[in-house]
């Protein structure tokens, strides 16, 4: 399949545009363990909904369940 475009951003870009378009929605099913860039905190989801900020939707990783 041919590309015909792409976009290279750094995690800095992704975290701002994540914040600009208002957050991502993402749907757990089991518990998330998120280990935030920097932050050196873990944070964690239970499941249901959320609507993750930039800083969260980067370090999310659905294999990532305890």
């Amino acid at each position: 399949m041919p590309i015909d475009y792409y976009a290279q951003v750094d995690f800095g870009a992704f975290v701002r545009f994540i914040d600009i378009i208002g957050g991502v929605e993402v749907n757990v099913n089991e518990p998330v363990k998120l280990d935030l860039l920097g932050d050196g905190n873990i944070k964690k989801l239970q499941p249901g909904r959320y609507v993750l900020p930039g800083d969260l939707a980067l370090a999310y990783y659905p294999a990532a369940q305890d």
